[in-house]
């Protein structure tokens, strides 16, 4: 958990999309890998393991708040994101710069949510985690020609979904 805590963490927040589903997540993750350890022949790629508990813990999430959501109607809005700006403001950058940045990766966060699950969790593993895609597919127990598929797919929605929010903003 020191060594991988941190990213599968940051994985199952950006998944979610919800810090307290994302902690929820996290913990049953490892909670499933200590369990599982019992009886395992040594493990290869811990951290390939542990994103593969993950993510599919993390479509487990995203299927239950569905089903949550269908039967009760939410009182706010949830297609909305809270997603804070992750960098700092230095002194090279002049500051509406640093408002499209910040303009920018709000979008880009708001167009990811609206991926579907399969698509979105291909996505950030393979960007954000920076895995190859036979490491993805190994976990996901899909090929990787299917990811390779789905990833380019869902960039091309991404860049659709980008060129919208962009052109509303300015």
């Amino acid at each position: 958990m020191r060594r991988h805590g941190a990213e599968i963490l940051r994985f199952c927040l950006s998944v979610l999309g919800d810090r307290a589903a994302a902690d929820d997540v996290h913990q049953t993750v490892f909670v499933e890998a200590w369990q599982g350890l019992e009886g395992c022949k040594p493990i290869e790629k811990p951290r390939a393991w542990l994103f593969g508990i993950a993510r599919h813990r993390c479509l487990d999430a995203v299927k239950a708040r569905r089903r949550w959501f269908g039967r009760f109607s939410p009182t706010d809005d949830v297609s909305k994101l809270d997603v804070p700006a992750s960098f700092e403001v230095s002194e090279t950058f002049e500051i509406s710069e640093t408002v499209e940045i910040s303009h920018r990766t709000t979008a880009l966060a708001a167009c990811v949510q609206q991926l579907a699950p399969h698509a979105r969790v291909a996505v950030l593993l393979r960007y954000e985690e920076g895995l190859p895609y036979a490491e993805i597919a190994r976990m996901s127990r899909e090929t990787a020609a299917a990811l390779q598929t789905r990833v380019a797919r869902a960039l091309i929605a991404l860049r659709a979904c980008l060129k919208k929010k962009i052109e509303v903003l300015r």
